[in-house]
């Protein structure tokens, strides 16, 4: 009977698995994936921790006095004059003086379509 037992695979003696063969069904990854992994998750923790920190500061603020003056524009339509875009940017008060500021920026010609700087 003993011939019997060795050519049956269940009564067979076993015979020892290589470790790597034996992690294919178990579903353990293998410890340099986990080391990746954790590589690249620190990594993009890092950049979007950083695109947080760096982008809260170049948010735009409410201009200051001391602060830069970035000038307005406006699209001059047809018929508009330096006069008229000066009475709507001041509708109360003398505009002789914005009027000056505007041809000193815009020349004094504008035609349609063209941006006036507004300061």
């Amino acid at each position: 009977m003993s011939t019997i037992t060795h050519l049956d695979p269940l009564l067979a003696p076993r015979r020892p698995v290589a470790r790597a063969a034996a992690r294919v069904g178990t579903g353990a990854t293998p410890r340099p994936i986990i080391i990746r992994r954790r590589a690249v998750l620190a990594v993009v923790a890092i950049a979007v921790v950083a695109t947080g920190v760096l982008g809260s500061r170049a948010m735009a603020t409410e201009p200051t006095s001391g602060g830069i003056n970035v000038p307005r524009t406006v699209v001059a339509q047809p018929g508009d004059t330096i006069w008229g875009i000066a009475r709507n940017l001041m509708p109360n008060g003398d505009i002789t003086e914005l009027v000056d500021v505007l041809v000193r920026m815009n020349g004094d010609q504008i035609s349609a379509g063209q941006i006036i700087r507004i300061p």
